[in-house]
């Protein structure tokens, strides 16, 4: 998210400031700030005292899959390679 909001305002501050860039930049912020409270969220109904009392299904592949949008931006930057390996089907 730091990476979308020194780039929005990069944007802004040129001679000519492009205000679609940078509103553009402001929409991955809110998408991930969005999905990372989605995330935080489903771990804190996971780890809550009376649920884990009983069992519940947890999907691990869709569980990744957010984790890794969420770290996706840096793939641009070239600062992070993200190698998935989930084969098989999960139960």
């Amino acid at each position: 998210m730091a990476t979308f909001a020194q780039s929005g305002s990069r944007w802004l501050r040129r001679p000519n400031p492009d205000i679609e860039e940078a509103l553009s930049c402001l929409r991955q912020i809110d998408e991930n700030a969005r999905r990372a409270g989605d995330i935080i969220r489903n771990f804190r109904e996971l780890t809550r005292i009376e649920q884990v009392e009983r069992r519940t299904s947890l999907d691990l592949k869709k569980l990744t899959q957010e984790a890794i949008a969420i770290v996706n931006f840096g793939e641009y930057s070239g600062k992070v390679e993200i190698q998935r390996a989930m084969g098989g089907e999960y139960p």
